[in-house]
């Protein structure tokens, strides 16, 4: 987590008043970075607990100028975990499981080829990045799996039990492979697909959505991008760069800046303690049960408390920030994860935040 002056500046500032960015202001501060730092497409979300404001600009992909609109999807990478934890602790409210389920109750006959270090991981752990899994987190650790060819919730089943023969991870190792594997256990439960339950969610909160790159959903939506031989590269639907099925729960939601906003705008209402869709002590486990991640999200609490996730598979990056103490939310989501392109989004991220705290109320 990235941590420049307009942060600290929080730990010095928080009242109880808040307030917006103008939306000119926004636009224009978004607009001056992703052109000064040659991002494709970028879109950004400031809300607070009853106002949101958007900006959107720039091309869907740089080999065409078929412009970002406020209804073009990205890809959240690991911004997903949040919605998986959403579903765990909704699935927990309906006493479905608990977060100190294990997860060799729900599947004892995969125990006996597991490591011993495994055999009492619980959800929470799971979730929390906590259970030891290996990470995932690079194309290298894939190269030594056997091919799944199944359903997503077969591959899902084939992949925790290789996960869970392998050698643990050290203590806080932050896992895709965990999220695969807590995802199974919501399948169990429900006798639903993680996919389904998904799909339920997001027609709950009225949000629309895609699992997998957006392009793969529409030719004509954002396409991802990345270097080759020092040059951006958009990068087609056919594509065989993807992130497998089985980790879906880990990072493979896409979804516009419309409805990425109306998702952080319910966090940052749960996060400052008001009771919504879940009650508000689900949020509190959400945003910080942990002291360094909580379910789905990573947290801080010095110099001011506050959430926060970044998601990317190499081709999109997305960036979301809960500041309860603002009473606000901020996501931006750009169709680049290059390093000067992620530079510059958190470079936009404190321009928001001073120019929030300019324009706050007493």
């Amino acid at each position: 987590m990235r941590l420049l002056l307009s942060i600290l500046i929080l730990s010095a500032s928080l009242t109880s008043g808040y307030t917006q960015i103008p939306q000119s202001k926004l636009v224009a501060l978004s607009d001056s970075i992703r052109n000064a730092h040659g991002i494709p497409g970028l879109a950004t979300a400031v809300v607070t607990i009853d106002t949101t404001i958007l900006a959107w600009n720039g091309h869907k992909r740089t080999d065409h100028s078929f412009p970002i609109e406020s209804n073009s999807k990205f890809h959240l990478g690991s911004n997903t975990k949040a919605f998986t934890a959403f579903i765990a602790l909704d699935l927990i409210d309906q006493g479905l499981l608990q977060l100190n389920t294990k997860f060799f109750t729900l599947f004892p006959e995969l125990k006996i080829n597991s490591q011993k270090e495994y055999h009492s991981i619980t959800l929470q752990q799971l979730l929390q990045h906590e259970a030891l899994i290996q990470p995932f987190t690079s194309g290298v650790e894939f190269e030594s799996l056997p091919p799944m060819n199944g359903s997503p919730s077969q591959n899902r089943y084939h992949f925790a039990s290789v996960a869970l023969s392998m050698k643990p991870a050290d203590p806080n190792t932050y896992s895709n492979a965990g999220y695969g594997i807590a995802s199974l256990m919501l399948e169990k439960v429900t006798g639903k697909s993680y996919e389904n339950l998904v799909e339920e969610l997001c027609a709950r909160l009225n949000l629309d959505y895609f699992i997998g790159l957006p392009n793969r959903q529409d030719s004509s939506g954002v396409w991802g991008h990345w270097m080759e031989n020092e040059t951006l590269v958009a990068l087609p639907p056919d594509h065989t760069y993807n992130l497998p099925d089985y980790l879906a729960a880990a990072g493979d939601i896409s979804m516009s800046i419309e409805d990425y906003a109306k998702w952080i705008q319910i966090q940052v209402k749960g996060a400052c303690g008001q009771d919504e869709i879940l009650d508000s002590n689900a949020y509190r486990l959400m945003h910080f049960s942990g002291s360094s991640h909580g379910l789905g999200w990573g947290n801080q609490r010095e110099p001011v408390v506050l959430s926060y996730h970044d998601g990317t598979t190499g081709t999109f990056y997305a960036h979301a920030i809960v500041i309860p103490g603002l009473k606000s939310g901020i996501a931006i989501l750009t169709n680049s994860a290059e390093k000067t392109h992620v530079s510059a989004i958190y470079a936009l991220r404190e321009a928001i935040i001073a120019e929030i705290l300019k324009n706050r109320k007493n």
